[in-house]
């Protein structure tokens, strides 16, 4: 699996095309790869290399200063997350399985071997998010 992390989302998509990385990510994809995208990671993942269908608004909740930490059900757990200039997600494809939602907004998705987050598990200490898509690659 690959994980596409959280950043800013045009400097990543300029990286990946000098190095060519995202002609290498859309193959393995297609060759079932799993891939995760974390905030700019699903950006990137659904604007740049169109390979989960969503509409995103980049930076809806604002700010850094406006960044926030939240409990959300999960995998039926509850657990704690942040969003840091998190993007929206305002409409999910056809094909796209809707995993998570937070006061009425789509924050985790999935659609075969792709998945997708708003948020940032990664600065937090709970796994549950991880233990989620390492079981995806195993399965």
């Amino acid at each position: 699996g690959l994980v596409i992390p959280g950043g800013e989302s045009t400097t990543l998509n300029k990286l990946l095309k000098i190095k060519k990385l995202d002609e290498g990510i859309i193959e393995h994809s297609y060759k079932g790869l799993h891939l995760w995208g974390t905030c700019a990671g699903l950006i990137i993942l659904a604007n740049n290399l169109k390979l989960i269908e969503l509409d995103i608004e980049r930076n809806a909740y604002g700010s850094q200063i406006n960044s926030f930490s939240s409990k959300i059900k999960f995998c039926n757990d509850n657990i704690s997350v942040k969003f840091i200039r998190a993007p929206k997600i305002v409409n999910v494809g056809k094909n796209v399985d809707v995993l998570s939602v937070h006061n009425g907004d789509v924050i985790a998705v999935s659609n075969k071997n792709v998945f997708a987050t708003t948020f940032h598990p990664e600065v937090t200490l709970d796994d549950t998010v991880y233990n989620y898509f390492t079981s995806r690659i195993r399965n």
